[in-house]
């Protein structure tokens, strides 16, 4: 039923009030004018439903007359019949005033639709918010937060937004004078973070040897449109596979750096943009041993100064283009000199891509999982409770579930803790 529901279920999303007014309504604004969203603002549909003196209107008018508030499941019904009304074009839709409250939400994605996330607009950063300072309450934004559902914005940006919503390609860059260590560290983020290589040269090669034959081999350059479209065939195919894919462009092969920004445009923004250097002495030895000479010679170390001086300009020009965003682009730099060994570049890669991660260690008499969703949602982090992720497992059945139930062991009680475990 998950499964037909995926397929059924319209996109709802929950744009929150938060802490910056002005920004909410840009988003509503935006995404309803020119992104194809109804913005359902519940207040105002229900006084409607009450002016017009529908069924369900009247029966608002009778619980308000009572001097009692509406409860959740006759919203969710009024919204059930907008939502599901029967016009195709009708499928994206944005919440507003509603829900405000666990329980509402939980009404509504039982009765309704789910929603794909709560959009929470801040002022300054990721940062959101705890109401009333109190870190152990639970509140709606906590469980949206401890679910991943929980996105904040500080700025409009329909790509960002896109991003939020999961719709976006991972990728980096890294750009280098030549001999900088581009592919070597490109081949140790495949090794060690599972990033697929984007080689723009080895493409072009694998284009050019099918646009020929045996008897006719293909002569002359292969236009940079037929690679750009073999490039964005591979990272489209990658993501059809429903496998979490990640990319780095080893350089890049455009004649000049804006066609290369005008490329990847569609792809997004990057995750980070990586500026490989290298001291002057090993590029040096790494250009003798290339072309197994004893020595770079006069003409050798011209080429050299003048791709050095290109590769100066270039990496100015990219982090221009990737600082405007905000701190969205991660910009990295890299010595792959022959003093740091592989092993070091490794390490420092790792130090660089790596997750952080804190661990709780607490009491078992003391209850941290709302204190600790709400420290994730204040400080941007992601809280995952081992208790919970074992629950989920075990009940859905998964595979992990089933290797867990089946090493379950009995534990003896301790009645003087006098706790219960919802896990």
């Amino acid at each position: 039923m998950e499964e037909v529901y995926r397929h059924i279920e319209p996109s709802v999303i929950n744009v929150r009030s938060g802490k910056n007014e002005a920004l909410q309504e840009e988003i509503i604004k935006n995404l309803s004018t020119n992104h194809g969203y109804v913005n359902l603002d519940v207040t105002q549909l229900t006084s409607y439903e009450m002016e017009r003196k529908t069924a369900i209107g009247q029966e608002f008018i009778k619980i308000v007359k009572s001097d009692k508030n509406i409860p959740a499941n006759l919203k969710v019904k009024m919204l059930n019949k907008i939502i599901y009304s029967g016009q195709v074009s009708l499928n994206k839709f944005i919440l507003t005033n509603f829900p405000e409250q666990i329980d509402q939400a939980k009404e509504f994605e039982l009765n309704c639709s789910k929603i794909a996330a709560i959009i929470y607009p801040t002022n300054q950063g990721p940062t959101v918010e705890i109401s009333n300072k109190e870190l152990s309450m639970f509140n709606i934004d906590s469980l949206f937060q401890k679910e991943f559902r929980l996105k904040t914005m500080s700025e409009w940006s329909f790509q960002l937004f896109n991003e939020k919503l999961g719709n976006k390609i991972e990728f980096g860059v890294l750009i280098g004078k030549s001999l900088s260590g581009k592919s070597v560290v490109s081949k140790l983020l495949q090794d060690t973070q599972s990033y697929t290589v984007i080689d723009m040269k080895q493409i072009a090669d694998n284009v050019k040897a099918g646009l020929g034959s045996e008897e006719e081999p293909f002569e002359g350059e292969v236009p940079i449109a037929d690679v750009e479209k073999a490039v964005t065939e591979k990272i489209k195919t990658c993501q059809a596979s429903g496998k979490r894919c990640k990319f780095v462009f080893d350089g890049f092969s455009h004649s000049t750096d804006e066609g290369f920004f005008t490329f990847i445009e569609q792809f997004g923004v990057p995750e980070f943009l990586m500026c490989m250097t290298a001291e002057q002495s090993t590029v040096n030895e790494r250009w003798c041993k290339k072309n197994e000479a004893e020595e770079v010679g006069e003409e050798g170390a011209e080429a050299i100064k003048t791709d050095s001086a290109a590769n100066s300009a270039r990496r100015q020009k990219f982090i221009a283009k990737f600082e405007q965003y905000g701190g969205r682009v991660n910009i990295m730099h890299l010595n792959t000199s022959q003093v740091s060994s592989i092993e070091s570049t490794t390490k420092d890669l790792n130090n660089k891509f790596a997750p952080k991660v804190i661990l709780v260690n607490h009491q078992k008499a003391l209850s941290v999982d709302n204190t600790c969703s709400n420290l994730a949602i204040k400080y941007n982090m992601i809280y995952i409770s081992a208790y919970q992720v074992i629950k989920q497992n075990i009940t859905q059945k998964t595979e992990w579930g089933q290797k867990l139930q089946a090493n379950r062991r009995p534990r003896g009680i301790d009645s003087a803790l006098n706790v219960q475990d919802n896990f």
